[in-house]
């Protein structure tokens, strides 16, 4: 619309932001690091333990994006990629 192009959003950008908004999506939250609890984690390795360990994925709204778009683009073969993260 008119609005939007004033506003200088692409198509991508008001889907990102219509999600983000639809599904409370607060990136500060997956971007916050600490660093003595990530080497405690990684020491203990508790997901050797338990394999129910990891319960809940967080993935940032452009990861999203890009997988769903690499999915899309895949057709009928078959998409496969590496998810890298931290642990929380």
């Amino acid at each position: 619309t008119m609005e939007t192009k004033k506003k200088g959003l692409t198509t991508e950008e008001i889907a990102r932001k219509t999600f983000e908004m639809e599904n409370d999506v607060n990136e500060i939250d997956i971007l916050k690091f600490n660093e003595e609890e990530n080497d405690k984690i990684f020491e203990t390795k508790p997901w050797k333990k338990d394999v129910h360990f990891f319960k809940d994925v967080k993935i940032s709204v452009t990861a999203l994006i890009k997988m769903v778009n690499h999915c899309r683009r895949g057709g009928d073969i078959e998409v496969m990629g590496l998810m890298q993260g931290k642990v929380v």
